[in-house]
């Protein structure tokens, strides 16, 4: 019997194991059309806009509902919008404002997902594509995203696609849309204009000799030939709103904050007893400003009492600091003007206003250091004898006229000041020049602007000297040929 041989058994090969299907992308846009609004209130039947400076002139940026019933429409000049509505009422664009308050619907959009951006203006965006079977599918997320919206008071418009670009230009298009697969988005985008489209206007106006309305239209013509003539950033825009490449956005991060509190052994009726817990709790924050390179402007002390009753103290401070030390007095010295109302069992010690922290560096001598921080704690004992709202600063407003352009608000601003020299107070009404003797010095600046209301002007201003050598700030009527003098150089 002849032996055989037996093949040895065949072994699994070695095949690694399969990797996991990726994730799909799924992004939400919730659009802020009224965001410039948010926040101001006008008394009910009176039209209101907000509005901007657009190459030189002011422009409507945004109208409440009784304007927008009067035709006044973003992007129309004042004067156009005054003209259809005389009884308009304007205010300044804040950007700070509008930012706190994307800020503020970033940290709702945290309970959906953690993936939050704000680089889109105007916009939240959330990634939401681990997120739909914890909240029951895109229409439940919707739904409760409207309601979360609802309670901040916020309206915004939604819409759902698989590119963050896709879902912010239908959502800015009132296009509140939900489109789940990506070869779903040419279809979904293709009726939008080219307006909708994050590009250089210049590039809107070569295509439009060429009959190009919209994306559709944009889509039919050869990708080489746009990329040739009106260069490739537009073809990387379609690419980006398609999900054909990545979106490169950054991720909203909420500011740290900082809370602590302390439950006392006994009722406290005196401050003695809270003086040493109180330097405890702004140590505490001291540190945790100095670990995390931050400053605060905003402290607010939290008084529990029995009864479940609860008294505060806020401390408003001009500049940013993280100086504990100097931050205890400002709280000490406000305690001790303001008694206890009842004893108190419990001290709640909180800063959620933090900013990054920029030390002022010293010269030779530190005396420009010395001036910032003295200047600055000058302003924080007046407010803190005075009230916050006791000193108020001076600004530029949108308004030309030098009557209406002052205004004040309660913290320092940046605004360019005026090419021509104005003094920094008026006359309380200007003064007919028979009364005094002048010369002028200056060339001629002309303001006229005010047309759409009673108060319009049309003025020739001067600079001028009087016989005792005082500057003043003169003006020519060109409709009347009155001469007056309206301010007064320091």
């Amino acid at each position: 019997m002849s032996n055989i041989a037996l093949a040895a058994p065949f072994s699994d090969p070695d095949i690694p194991p399969a990797a996991p299907l990726a994730r799909q992308e799924l992004w939400l846009c919730i659009h802020l059309p009224e965001l410039a609004l948010q926040g101001l209130s006008w008394p009910p039947g009176i039209a209101g806009a907000v509005i901007h400076t657009q190459g030189g002139q002011s422009v409507v940026h945004a109208a409440n509902h009784d304007a927008a019933g009067h035709g006044v429409l973003p992007g129309m000049s004042l004067p156009a919008a005054c003209a259809l509505c005389p009884s308009l009422q304007v205010q300044a664009r804040d950007h700070w404002a509008e930012m706190r308050w994307r800020r503020r619907v970033a940290r709702h959009c945290l309970r959906f997902s953690d993936w939050v951006s704000l680089d889109r203006p105007d916009a939240v965006l959330l990634e939401v594509g681990g997120s739909l079977r914890l909240f029951g599918g895109s229409e439940s997320l919707i739904s409760q995203m409207r309601q979360r919206l609802a309670q901040l008071g916020v309206h915004g418009r939604i819409a759902l696609a698989p590119a963050p670009l896709a879902a912010w230009m239908l959502a800015r298009s009132g296009q509140e849309t939900t489109v789940l697969e990506p070869t779903a988005l040419r279809s979904a985008l293709g009726s939008l204009p080219l307006s909708a489209l994050p590009v250089a206007p210049k590039t809107l106006q070569r295509l439009s000799p060429l009959g190009v309305r919209t994306l559709r239209d944009l889509w039919r013509l050869p990708r080489d030939g746009l990329a040739r003539r009106h260069g490739r950033p537009l073809v990387n825009v379609l690419d980006e709103a398609l999900g054909a490449s990545p979106a490169l956005l950054s991720r909203y991060q909420q500011p740290p904050r900082f809370r602590r509190r302390v439950e006392l052994d006994q009722e406290t009726d005196g401050l003695d007893g809270l003086t040493p817990i109180l330097a405890s709790l702004m140590g505490e924050l001291g540190r945790f400003l100095t670990q995390r390179a931050a400053a605060t402007t905003r402290i607010r002390l939290r008084l529990f009492h029995p009864r479940q009753r609860v008294s505060a103290v806020t401390l408003q401070l001009s500049e940013p600091t993280q100086d504990s030390r100097y931050s205890t007095q400002l709280l000490n010295e406000k305690l001790a003007r303001n008694p206890l109302p009842a004893p108190v069992v419990a001290l709640e010690l909180a800063s959620f206003d933090l900013h990054p922290h920029h030390p002022i560096a010293p010269d030779l001598f530190q005396t420009h250091a010395e001036h910032e921080r003295s200047w600055s704690q000058l302003l924080d004992e007046v407010r803190n004898q005075l009230g916050a709202h006791a000193l108020n600063f001076l600004s530029l407003g949108d308004d030309h006229r030098p009557e209406q352009a002052g205004q004040a608000h309660a913290n320092p601003g940046h605004n360019p000041l005026p090419a021509a020299p104005r003094p920094l107070w008026l006359l309380p009404e200007p003064v007919p020049t028979s009364a005094v003797h002048w010369r002028v010095i200056a060339a001629a600046e002309r303001i006229e602007s005010g047309w759409w209301d009673p108060q319009a002007v049309c003025r020739d201003y001067y600079q001028a000297l009087d016989h005792e050598g005082r500057l003043l700030w003169v003006f020519r009527d060109l409709r009347r040929g009155h001469w007056s003098v309206h301010g007064v150089f320091g």
